[in-house]
């Protein structure tokens, strides 16, 4: 556009003569017939040499000086007007354009790669994303179990502290000693006894209706026969009242040390003068007095007692109060197990609603693993939750697996404590035996006739 311009604007002479030059290139290039061409070349040089030998030189002078003249102002126009003016700005400015044009679609091939790092980067972000979504998020029954189980370690020490406890008071009571009811044998633990069934235990309809008299002091209903009823003191509850760590004594401890008391020594033994166990003439012939004999076998009894009382103080333990911390928890799952009554959640995990001193009681031991080991299994969201991440279930797999050593080793413990009875049982068994063949020894030291 714009050297058509230029050309426009021009005189009209040096484009004419640039026409006129350009067509006389044409007709001379034309292809002619040979005699044509010939006779037309003859005719010009005819002409020219006319011309130039003519005696008027002026007009040869005149069209060479013109010739000239305008071949230098073509010239000129060629490359000043048409050259440097305006091919060459133009063709600058094109290859600035086009130079131009191809950085901008560099720009845009650029931007497309860089769309596509941006893309790929995104999609690997979100990959991972994904991934951590799969192997790093705990799902809801792994929370679940892990609230659940949250202060078992802590109930389970507090209930092996009862256990000691048990026994100890059960060691005091059948050894005598001096801050316990039965410090004087079997008068004063009966006595007490006695009293404590008639204020707290007592039954008018036992006995064939002959209570009538005796029971006149005894307390709530709700309490009676409890000391000899095993099955609503120990085995029914997941969680009694008990708990030795305070000062406070509970309902559910006294019934517990009363059962304990008729299960376990319910004869307990004479308390020996301690004038009799300090005789001189038997510590100087080296032999045993009647009383220290009895003493001995006194606490061999004790002994074999304690082995069997063991289970019991076990048990009693595992339903002892424990801490606090997932009992919010645990009432969730009886909730979602379409236990709705607050009342029948608050007994089954160990609210004594009887007892005013301390009603609210903290789950037990017994009771976490009852939830943890069957009734946790017992809804069917817990298999619809399967349907889960393989992380969450290898999660959940892990933590069955702990549960399931965890109750494992509480049955190693039963075994134990059954083969420390059994073991008992068996001394017992042998024990005649032993008696015959120690009196035989002693016959035959004496110099006697053996039977």
């Amino acid at each position: 556009m714009y050297v058509t311009k230029q050309i426009k604007n021009m005189k009209y002479k040096p484009f004419l003569l640039l026409i006129a030059t350009f067509a006389v290139f044409v007709v001379l290039a034309w292809p002619q017939p040979a005699e044509a061409c010939c006779s037309c070349k003859r005719k010009v040089e005819n002409s020219l040499e006319n011309n130039y030998y003519s005696k008027d030189n002026s007009t040869v002078k005149k069209v060479v000086s013109h010739a000239e003249g305008e071949f230098t102002t073509h010239k000129l126009f060629i490359v000043g007007i048409m050259w440097e003016d305006n091919i060459l700005p133009a063709m600058m400015l094109m290859t600035e354009q086009l130079t131009a044009t191809a950085m901008l679609q560099m720009t845009a091939i650029g931007q497309f790669f860089d769309a596509k790092i941006q893309m790929e980067t995104q999609q690997a972000m979100q990959v991972e994303r994904a991934k951590i979504h799969k192997y790093y998020q705990p799902s809801q029954g792994v929370c679940e179990i892990g609230t659940t189980v949250k202060s078992l370690g802590a109930s389970e020490r507090r209930s092996e502290i009862t256990a000691v406890l048990l026994s100890q008071r059960a060691q005091d009571r059948d050894a005598g000693n001096a801050y316990s009811a039965a410090y004087d044998g079997k008068k004063s633990d009966k006595r007490s006894r006695l009293e404590q069934f008639q204020n707290t235990y007592c039954s008018e309809a036992d006995n064939s209706n002959g209570l009538d008299l005796l029971c006149e002091g005894s307390g709530p209903g709700a309490r009676r026969n409890r000391d000899i009823d095993y099955m609503n003191t120990m085995d029914y509850p997941w969680t009694i009242n008990v708990d030795f760590t305070n000062t406070t004594m509970t309902r559910d401890e006294e019934d517990v040390l009363a059962l304990s008391s008729y299960l376990y020594g319910h004869n307990v033994f004479d308390r020996v003068a301690s004038r009799a166990l300090r005789d001189a003439t038997a510590s100087a012939t080296g032999n045993l007095t009647d009383e220290q004999e009895q003493l001995m076998a006194a606490r061999s009894i004790m002994a074999k007692r304690s082995v069997a009382r063991n289970s019991f103080n076990a048990l009693a333990a595992s339903k002892s109060a424990g801490t606090p911390g997932s009992r919010e928890f645990m009432i969730n799952v009886l909730s979602e197990l379409g236990v709705e009554s607050i009342e029948d959640i608050k007994e089954m995990l160990g609210d004594d609603l009887t007892d005013t001193a301390k009603p609210l009681v903290e789950p037990s031991y017994n009771a976490q693993m009852e939830i943890l080991t069957k009734k946790l299994y017992q809804n069917p969201d817990f298999y619809t939750n399967l349907y889960d991440t393989p992380t969450n279930v290898d999660r959940k797999s892990v933590a069955l697996q702990a549960i399931g050593l965890m109750q494992k080793f509480d049955v190693f413990k039963s075994y134990l404590r059954h083969e420390a009875s059994v073991s008992v049982l068996l001394e017992l068994a042998v024990m005649d035996m032993q008696e015959i063949i120690e009196n035989e020894i002693k016959t035959e030291k004496a110099g006697g006739e053996l039977p």
